[in-house]
């Protein structure tokens, strides 16, 4: 397990040098504090993940926890890509097929 968390960390890290600090130059410590709670933020909560459906982890794990509370049925977005890929390929079979 130690393994997985560390190329975890170690993807996220390489990640984070290629899309927030390489190529830029800031003239405070301030300007590069705020630069990463930003980056963070919208990593955390904002950026839209395809594997969730494209929604917001923080929204998807919204979602799964009203599930698991029997608040409502499991989500829509709780698809992943490759489920929606094959409804789509089974409608348009579907659609083919009736003459």
């Amino acid at each position: 397990m130690t393994a997985i968390a560390n190329a975890m960390a170690e993807s996220f890290v390489d990640t984070f040098k290629t899309e927030l600090i390489k190529d830029r130059v800031w003239q405070t410590r301030s300007q590069v504090e705020l630069a990463v709670l930003e980056y963070v933020d919208w990593f955390n909560n904002r950026r839209l993940h395809e594997s969730l459906g494209d929604i917001p982890p923080v929204e998807f794990e919204a979602e799964w926890a009203a599930v698991k509370n029997g608040l409502e049925e499991e989500p829509q977005s709780a698809k992943t890509a490759q489920d929606q890929t094959a409804d789509e390929s089974t409608q348009l079979v579907s659609l083919g097929s009736t003459k």
